[in-house]
């Protein structure tokens, strides 16, 4: 028996900790869950396959981009309702109640696993897909309520889960993922990324290109990111380090901390209720307009700036002026340093 490969992530502003599971080489199994049973291992040419498709309505999906030769696809089953089935068991279900097939179509390697008959609950299973592939693959995923791990692949990554959470590394290209309930790791990753989650938090590292990050209500945190970031949360906390890129970010209800390694692009921040804290290298050309209920900047040579009585809105410029600072918040201040160049 083998289990599939996810990372949970916790809620907290700047945790993201491993939670509920029990995590192997190959795998994770879930608490209170029956184990997963291996039902079938394919395999094709690596490169013969240029694209994966794979649908499953509640497993999880994890594929790397590490084959050379062979390409490898194991599926693995469980009963739902802690339902311990044998293997004969599940693929009888299979059979009788679900769309079933693993098999390649031109250069698409595809796996479907999608009940297609209505019943009780304690008769359904859910299946998982452990996929082997060269680097350079394209691939389209969905489950319903399964967890979705991406590694090492170049080229359009599309995938969504209605409940579980995603966590993708060493992905190049066209990169957009979709969970309704579930948290989001992206790490060394690099291209046109997006990824929603209704109700998670997200966790960056590492992240190269135009990044697009949405939270209903979680917090957001990333280190070591350029290119250009637009951050959202609803609800949710935004802690941000090592930032070398143009930025955009937004909470209705956290605060921002933001760490610039250079600042040498625009920048806009803004939330509604929480506080705002930026560090900046003393040595950055910008100009800036910052606003909250009381706004405090570290002085520093080259800097001029000019604070209303109220002391709740400050702009001038650094060093001469260069790319824009703007910074507001409703209902909490606004502190600025400048760190060391």
């Amino acid at each position: 028996m083998r289990k599939l490969v996810f990372a949970s992530i916790c809620a907290g502003l700047a945790a993201f900790s491993l939670s509920c599971i029990s995590v192997e080489s190959n795998g994770v199994h879930f608490k209170g869950q029956s184990e997963e049973i291996s039902l079938m291992t394919k395999s094709f040419n690596a490169g013969s396959i240029g694209n994966v498709k794979a649908i499953t309505s509640g497993g999880n999906i994890s594929i790397d981009g590490d084959a050379v030769g062979q390409a490898t696809i194991e599926v693995l089953g469980r009963g739902n309702n802690g339902k311990n089935y044998s293997k004969e068991e599940i693929m009888e279900i299979l059979k009788n109640d679900y769309e079933f097939s693993v098999d390649k179509e031109g250069n698409t390697l595809t796996a479907i696993a999608r009940r297609t008959k209505s019943g009780s609950w304690n008769k359904s299973v859910s299946i998982s897909y452990i996929i082997h592939v060269s680097h350079e693959v394209a691939t389209d995923l969905k489950t319903s309520g399964g967890n979705i791990r991406l590694s090492a692949l170049k080229g359009d990554q599309n995938f969504s889960t209605s409940g579980g959470n995603i966590r993708f590394d060493g992905l190049s290209g066209q990169v957009t993922g979709r969970t309704s309930g579930g948290n989001i790791e992206a790490t060394q990753s690099g291209g046109d990324i997006q990824a929603t989650t209704s109700g998670g938090n997200i966790k960056m590292e590492d992240l190269k290109g135009n990044i697009e990050m949405r939270t209903s209500g979680g917090n957001i945190s990333g280190n070591s990111i350029n290119g250009n970031l637009s951050v959202s949360t609803s609800g949710g906390n935004i802690s941000l380090a090592d930032i070398a890129a143009t930025l955009k970010g937004n909470t209705s209800g956290g605060m921002i901390k933001a760490d610039f390694s250079s600042f040498q692009n625009n920048a806009s921040l803004s939330t509604s209720g929480g506080n705002i804290s930026l560090s900046i290298p003393a040595n950055t050309k910008m100009n800036f307009d910052i606003k909250g209920s009381h706004v405090s900047m570290a002085q520093v040579n080259g800097l001029q700036v000019q604070i209303n009585k109220q002391k709740d809105h400050a702009t001038g410029q650094l060093n001469g002026g260069g790319p824009s600072l703007d910074a507001r918040t409703s209902g909490g201040t606004v502190k600025i340093d400048f760190g060391a160049n």
